[in-house]
């Protein structure tokens, strides 16, 4: 029987949406298969160490806003051990389409800048974004060799196109700095040296700034307060704001460069937002089928663990009932999905 390569990424987002029934007796002793997906195994020592990491991660809250208990680990352990059936099946379906999934290398780059401290500050490591990213391309990819086409009413794109329709109205789009002090006088300095010609950032840095940095690309849509979308809106390429006083300290924006957006008419944004329509009712259909291909799956999952019911594609308790844990992450939930 083949092992299943990947490592397994699990977090409280990750799980919640593989909502499953869990309670019951445990067995004995864990096993050294948890269980196995058309021959493809899982390790109990995978499981165990994924239900660690779920358990240590911090208390959630509730629809009410009052914080929920961890699960017990026994529940916790079903919670990953269906997390994991999933993600195997997934392999499978990915094996049936003869995809070769490879980890986009914008992705790697990322990856790569991300130092080992700041990983230790979540319980996500770098393979765990890697595995998210090929569960979300194969996800994808069989979902539109099954659903190559899919059905969106009209009446939806131009709702959408009237909802959103400050997005699609003309506007400009900038690429702006900033920078913060804690006098006037520093913040004049700077700004009139800017006028003459000196780096924005490079003289703020050199000359008091306590905080300065790019904000990227700024739009007159942009969610920002509508005081700082007017003064940068006001500003040409290459031109700083007048100094405005923030709540302690004083604040200067450069503009580096500047474009003039035009409206978007609805022909053109039509596209864009059947797409994006196109795509979600795509990902709908396939869940569905995924969710079917799980139920007709060949799944044997070690009684340890609880027993596999096909009917729900999902491990349930051994047992009869079901305790206040399993009723909790059953209500707190929503339906199976698979990872994406």
């Amino acid at each position: 029987m083949s092992r299943r390569l990947l490592p397994a990424v699990v977090t409280v987002a990750g799980l919640a949406l593989l909502a499953v029934s869990c309670g019951g007796e445990e067995a004995t002793g864990p096993p050294e298969v948890a269980a196995s997906v058309e021959g493809m195994e899982i390790l109990a020592t995978e499981v165990n160490a994924l239900t660690d990491r779920y358990l240590e991660e911090p208390a959630t809250s509730g629809q009410t806003g009052s914080t929920i208990p961890p699960l017990e680990r026994s529940v916790a352990s079903r919670f990953v051990l269906n997390y994991l059936i999933r993600l195997s099946m997934l392999e499978i379906v990915a094996g049936e389409f003869d995809l070769e999934v490879e980890i986009d290398p914008e992705l790697e780059l990322a990856l790569e800048s991300v130092s080992p401290e700041e990983f230790a500050q979540s319980n996500l490591t770098a393979d765990d974004l890697r595995v998210a990213e090929r569960a979300g391309d194969i996800s994808r990819r069989v979902a539109l060799a099954l659903f190559p086409e899919v059905a969106v009413a009209e009446d939806e794109v131009r709702r959408i196109y009237e909802l959103e329709a400050a997005r699609y109205e003309s506007g400009w789009s900038a690429t702006v700095h900033t920078a913060f002090f804690g006098s006037l006088a520093e913040a004049e300095r700077v700004r009139n040296a800017t006028q003459d010609g000196a780096s924005f950032l490079e003289t703020a840095q050199a000359d008091g700034a306590l905080e300065s940095g790019s904000m990227g690309v700024v739009t007159s849509t942009s969610p920002l307060h509508p005081d700082i979308i007017e003064v940068i809106g006001s500003l040409d390429t290459g031109e700083v704001s007048e100094t405005r006083q923030a709540s302690i300290g004083w604040l200067l924006f450069f503009v580096e460069s500047r474009e003039e957006i035009a409206e978007t008419p609805y022909d053109l944004a039509r596209l864009e937002i059947l797409a994006v329509l196109s795509d979600q009712e795509r990902q709908r259909l396939f869940d569905d089928w995924f969710q079917q291909r799980l139920t007709q799956a060949d799944v044997e999952v070690d009684e340890f663990y609880g027993r596999w019911n096909p009917q729900s594609g999902s491990v349930r308790s051994s047992g009869q009932g079901r305790d206040e844990s399993e009723n909790r992450e059953t209500e707190d939930d929503g339906p199976d999905r698979v990872p994406a």
